[in-house]
């Protein structure tokens, strides 16, 4: 149980530090609508590899292969997670 806890914490971690203090609401948003709409999906997909196959073999390496695309998009793609400066708009006075 701890370990989902930090997990959780972290992500919600990433998302403040990056969006910054007006914009992280609406990226914990998005992030929660990805989240949840996977969660609603992976059934799914597994049903229909099932259904199709008749082995759990599809199943798991569709699994591993999201596993491992979200795993090195973490490590390539995110990156070293440090805060963002972000610029004001200017204001129409």
């Amino acid at each position: 149980m701890r370990f989902s806890w930090d997990v959780l914490l972290q992500h919600l971690g990433y998302t403040q530090t990056l969006a910054g203090q007006e914009m992280v609401g609406r990226w914990t948003g998005v992030q929660n609508f990805v989240g949840n709409f996977a969660g609603a999906v992976a059934p799914w997909i597994t049903g229909f590899l099932l259904d199709r196959t008749g082995h759990f073999y599809w199943v798991f390496l569709v699994t591993t292969a999201v596993v491992w695309v979200g795993a090195v998009s973490r490590i390539f793609v995110v990156g070293p997670i440090k805060p963002v400066e972000w610029r004001r708009h200017p204001t129409v006075t």
